[in-house]
C-alpha cells in the first residue's frame, strides 16, 4: 500500500483539490466507512446524504458535488470512476518483486538465469 497526498491524487487523475492539498491518503474507502487517512468516492447525487456525513480524508467527486456539504479536502473531476479506478492502482498496487534467488529455491544445475530475475521461495526450477 502506498500514501500519497491529495495533491498528487489530484494529479495522477487531472483533477482540482479544494481545501488543504497536503492531506495524506492511503486507502479508498465508502463514504460511510473512510477515515482520515482514506479517500472516498462521491460519484453522484444518490450519495450526498453520505458524503454530508463523511470523515473521509478527501473526496473524489464531480464538479455538481464540488460545494455540497461534505469533508474539506475534495479532488473535483469530471468523470469520477475513472478517477477511482487511477487512484485505486496507485494506492493499492503491488511493487514489483525484487530480482535474486531465495535461499529454498531448487534450481537445475545446467540453468541459466537472466539479469532481473525473481525467483522466490519454494520455487523449483529444472533444467
Amino acid at each position: 500500500m502506498h500514501a500519497l497526498t491529495a495533491r498528487a491524487i489530484a494529479d495522477l487523475v487531472g483533477g482540482t483539490v479544494t481545501g488543504p492539498d497536503d492531506v495524506v491518503l492511503c486507502r479508498i474507502r465508502s463514504l460511510e466507512r473512510a477515515g482520515v487517512d482514506a479517500l472516498a468516492p462521491c460519484l453522484g447525487e444518490r450519495w450526498s446524504a453520505s458524503l454530508a456525513e463523511s470523515t473521509a480524508g478527501a473526496v473524489l467527486l464531480p464538479p455538481s458535488l464540488a460545494s455540497a456539504p461534505g469533508p474539506r479536502t475534495r479532488i473535483v473531476v469530471s468523470d469520477p470512476a475513472a478517477a477511482l479506478a487511477l487512484a485505486g492502482a496507485a494506492l493499492h498496487s503491488t511493487p514489483p518483486p525484487q530480482a535474486g534467488i531465495h535461499p529454498s529455491a531448487i534450481l537445475g544445475a545446467s540453468l541459466s538465469i537472466g539479469q532481473n530475475v525473481a525467483i522466490a521461495a519454494g520455487v523449483v526450477v529444472g533444467d
